[in-house]
């Protein structure tokens, strides 16, 4: 290849979305990274690296460099950091205890809504057989649309040839070459799937080493070798100028692969869960990106794209509404929805989502009103909050009568109560839960059971049912 056309390529594949996203879906089931804590026990430190600990080293045939076998066995650093990252991109930054610099860029469109992100550094990797900083992004598994910029900026200076940046997950147990910035000199890996990354200093011989060791996993293995083919393209143009690799060439081989073995798999899944059709769409999305830079043909059109938002949103906004719920915060919502909208848009498509306010504060924060009773007694009246003490206004022949409920937790509780009217008096006490139903209009049943008593009239167990209707 000649030079002015390395150079073009190297300004072709800059940047570029990580469409083979190393390690995407290689995650544990746990979902918790394997560490040692930094203030462990020094027998738990001297472990670190030992058979049943870490990953321990066989000879070569050659006896030249050991072969690296087993998991790492990851011991985080005390530093951390959390950021807060939405629709319109942002960065968080994290410097280890060592004083290595993790900055990761997240650009605009990569998170259809808010996340609270987190970067924890690796204080070390145990028995590697070369220095490596390395950093841990959370939430474990989080995928992005489109690809982050991880820059690691050691405190010493490492020589091209010598580093290696590579990807780990939360186990230690699969892990190879990371995809870095082809054309810049510094230490830049494109992220597309949160995992850990690191950047090392090992010799050839240490990294062709390291590299045999590679994962299982479809996604992780033709990750790792695409991420090797890039990092020998990257070092051989910033030492020589010259290409050794036939990019384009290269991606056509590994991209038959993935359609088969990683993207027609998390297609198949995509109605699973939110994060496996986000993990779907950030997967075709990224692999379509890479192919138009190269000036391949596109596999998959944006129709194919929108479906494949369509079947994803209904399950990601249940999630949403969980969790919009639970903190009682409508915003959550109406970002959830302004995201898919704006993915949408871009391709090209008509809103899927709602954009009223109003109906985000009704799902999140909804108040209900009450009807029902038991046994005579009929009840009425509002409820703001289901986690809160609320009370409501009863009639019983003749009687006035005030419930009042104690609730523990949004769906059980107890209520007293206690009214008079007619020459009667009654009160009683008792517990009650609350249950969906089946409706349309997201109503509820509270059941009561309590023990109540009328003077006159005497004592007797009652069951109140009340349906709790949003308004």
């Amino acid at each position: 290849m000649a030079t002015s056309t390395v150079g073009a390529m190297a300004k072709l594949v800059a940047g570029i979305v990580v469409s083979f996203g190393l390690l995407v879906g290689a995650c544990s089931s746990s979902g918790a990274v394997k560490s040692v804590p930094s203030d462990a026990s020094a027998a738990a430190t001297e472990s670190v690296g030992s058979d049943t600990a870490g990953p321990t080293t066989e000879p070569a045939p050659d006896g030249s460099v050991p072969q690296l076998s087993g998991p790492l066995t990851i011991q985080l650093d005390t530093a951390t950091a959390t950021q807060s990252i939405g629709p319109d991109g942002g960065t968080i930054a994290v410097t280890s205890s060592a004083g290595t610099a993790f900055s990761l860029v997240v650009p605009a469109g990569a998170l259809l809504w808010p996340v609270d992100i987190t970067a924890t550094p690796v204080a070390t990797f145990g028995n590697l057989g070369f220095d490596a900083n390395g950093v841990v992004f959370g939430p474990t598994g989080l995928a992005l649309l489109s690809a982050a910029k991880l820059t690691i900026t050691p405190t010493t200076p490492v020589p091209v040839e010598r580093q290696l940046m590579f990807a780990f997950d939360d186990t230690g147990e699969q892990f190879g070459a990371a995809e870095p910035q082809i054309d810049s000199p510094d230490a830049v890996i494109m992220v597309q799937h949160f995992s850990g990354y690191a950047f090392g200093d090992a010799s050839r011989p240490s990294q062709a080493a390291f590299l045999q060791r590679q994962a299982n996993d479809a996604a992780a293995r033709i990750s790792s070798q695409v991420g090797d083919v890039f990092q020998t393209e990257r070092q051989s143009q910033l030492l020589t100028g010259e290409s050794v690799v036939d990019l384009a060439a290269a991606f056509e081989a590994y991209g038959k692969q993935w359609e088969e073995q990683v993207i027609k798999p998390r297609l198949d899944a995509a109605n699973s869960s939110c994060a496996a059709g986000t993990l779907a769409i950030s997967t075709v999305l990224g692999y379509e990106r890479q192919r138009a830079l190269i000036g391949a043909g596109s596999n998959f059109t944006a129709n194919d794209i929108y479906n494949l938002v369509k079947q994803a949103y209904p399950v990601c906004q249940e999630e949403a509404i969980t969790k919009c719920k639970g903190l009682k915060d409508p915003s959550i919502l109406v970002q959830f929805w302004f995201g898919v909208n704006r993915q949408v848009q871009l391709l090209g498509a008509e809103n899927i989502a709602p954009t009223d306010v109003n109906e985000a504060i009704k799902i999140c924060t909804p108040t209900y009103t009450a009807s029902g009773g038991g046994n005579g007694l009929a009840v009425t009246g509002t409820v703001a909050d289901l986690t809160k003490t609320f009370t409501l206004e009863g009639t019983f022949p003749g009687a006035s009568v005030t419930l009042a409920f104690f609730p523990d937790g949004e769906s059980a509780g107890s209520y007293t109560y206690k009214g008079s009217g007619g020459g009667v008096e009654i009160s009683g006490q008792g517990t009650y839960t609350i249950a969906e139903t089946d409706g349309a209009d997201g109503a509820l049943i509270l059941t009561g059971h309590s023990n109540g008593c009328a003077t006159p009239g005497g004592c007797r167990e009652n069951t109140d049912v009340i349906t709790l209707t949003p308004s």
